[in-house]
């Protein structure tokens, strides 16, 4: 929506943010409504993809692993809001730093923290 136009440089800089699921976590099908839902997570996540699937629109995203928490989970416990915070601070600072793997001018490794 912002980016410019092939060819022509961007009037200012513009970043994504891309919530991700833990891939390999399979819908359980056993009636329409389950079924309505799966197929809409199928739908959304590979819109998503399209566009950042393009190198130029990859390198401008901050990625957050969401772990097993979905974008249709609406009702969660203060345990997965903290760990989503937790994963958005750590994936930001990793960006902001320009360094994949490590916190932002540390240099350790982002599993040390948790």
């Amino acid at each position: 929506m912002f980016d410019a136009p092939p060819g022509l440089g961007p009037r200012w800089p513009t970043f994504g943010i891309k919530l991700s699921a833990a891939p390999g976590r399979v819908s359980e099908v056993r009636d329409t409504v389950s079924m309505s839902w799966a197929m809409l997570n199928t739908m959304t996540g590979f819109y998503d993809q399209t566009h950042i699937g393009e190198a130029a629109a990859a390198a401008r995203t901050i990625v957050i692993d969401t772990g097993t928490v979905r974008a249709t989970d609406l009702d969660l416990d203060r345990e997965a809001q903290d760990l989503l915070f937790r994963k958005g601070r750590e994936a930001a600072l990793e960006f902001l730093d320009g360094t994949p793997g490590s916190q932002a001018g540390t240099g350790r490794p982002t599993s040390a923290r948790t």
